[in-house]
């Protein structure tokens, strides 16, 4: 599948997935919604926007999904810098190395996996990042908080280089 009938299969499935979720029932107080991320521009703000979802953060600002698509970013940009196919193609925008999945390879020494499709890689990222060395980085993406999932990110062991991500973000 090429790279644009991915991006749209992603935003299928994105609108599908929204369409089809059952509302959540209304809080007695409603937080404001002010800096909510509006609809998603691409399919690497679909795909934060679906993957924060995912994480228990429904209605993200559009500064976390701007560092969520910083870090596909840097994560990506090395991957295609070093010769490997995009992370797009392999389902994996955060080149996790979570076994199973449907993963069908290992592109890397590091261990990083190519899922089979869109839903299998984002259910592999989610379950990589509920071990407990991710918590402060979770916490700060479910809380909006960029700046403490940034720090969590730096203390965690994820392959990504921290400081790229922190550039490519407050870049933005």
């Amino acid at each position: 599948m090429d790279r644009y009938a991915w991006y749209l299969a992603a935003l299928v499935a994105l609108a599908l997935a929204v369409l089809l979720r059952q509302p959540a029932p209304i809080a007695a107080e409603a937080a404001p919604m002010q800096g909510v991320a509006a609809a998603p521009h691409n399919a690497r703000e679909a795909w934060a926007v679906d993957l924060l979802a995912r994480l228990g953060n429904d209605a993200p600002s559009a500064d976390t999904v701007a560092f969520v698509v910083a870090w596909t970013v840097a994560e990506d940009s090395c991957m295609q810098d070093c010769g490997y196919s995009s992370a797009w193609e392999r389902f994996n925008p955060l080149n996790t190395t979570q076994e199973g999945y449907g993963a069908y390879a290992t592109i890397n020494g590091d261990g990083v996996k190519v899922y089979p499709d869109y839903e299998s890689g984002i259910a592999a990222t989610v379950q990589t990042l509920s071990y407990g060395y991710y918590t402060e980085l979770v916490a700060g993406l479910q809380a909006n908080d960029p700046e403490r999932a940034l720090r969590g990110l730096y203390a965690s062991p994820w392959g990504t280089n921290a400081v790229h991500v922190e550039q490519l973000w407050r870049a933005q």
